[in-house]
C-alpha cells in the first residue's frame, strides 16, 4: 500500500475521502462535451462557452493565483468572495487549499532546490513538473496550525 510522506495516510483512505457525488460530477463533465456533436448548436453556444470559460480562468488567474497564493493586489471582501466563488467553479478545490498548495509548491523559488529552474533541468522538466499533491503542509497565513 503507498503512504504519504507527512502525515502516513494510505491511499486508499486518500481516495475515500472524496465523495462520490464529486466523483460523479468531474465524470459527468467530462463525458458531456461528446454529446455535441450529436445535437445542433448554435453560435450563442460557442460564445457562452467562451464567455463562462475566460470567466473561469480570469478567477483562477487573478484570484486564486494572484489574490489567494501570491497577495498582489487589495480588493473589497465583496470581490474576495465573487473570485472565490468563480474560481471554485473551475474544480479545482477551494481558495485556501489551492493557495496553501501553491505556496508549498514554490517553498524553494530561486534557490538551488526551485522546481522550476531551467538552469538545473531542462526546459521540459520545468514544465512538465508535477507539483507533490499528497503533501497538505498547510500554510500558516492560511489557517494551518
Amino acid at each position: 500500500m503507498l503512504t504519504f510522506k507527512n502525515n502516513g495516510m494510505r491511499l486508499a483512505s486518500r481516495i475515500e475521502a472524496y465523495s462520490l457525488k464529486v466523483i460523479l460530477i468531474v465524470v459527468l463533465i467530462h463525458i458531456f462535451p461528446f454529446f455535441a456533436f450529436t445535437t445542433l448548436f448554435t453560435w450563442v453556444d460557442i460564445y457562452l462557452f467562451i464567455a463562462s470559460y475566460s470567466v473561469r480562468v480570469f478567477a483562477l488567474t487573478a484570484g486564486y493565483h494572484r489574490y489567494f497564493s501570491h497577495k498582489s493586489f487589495q480588493t473589497s471582501r465583496i470581490f474576495q468572495f465573487l473570485l472565490a466563488y468563480l474560481g471554485a467553479l473551475a474544480l479545482q478545490g477551494g481558495p485556501l487549499w489551492w493557495a496553501s498548495h501553491h505556496r508549498y509548491h514554490h517553498r524553494n523559488s530561486d534557490t538551488n532546490l526551485d522546481v522550476h529552474s531551467p538552469i538545473k533541468k531542462h526546459l521540459i522538466d520545468c514544465l512538465l513538473y508535477t507539483s507533490d499533491a499528497a503533501d497538505d503542509t498547510p500554510c500558516v497565513d492560511l489557517g494551518g496550525r
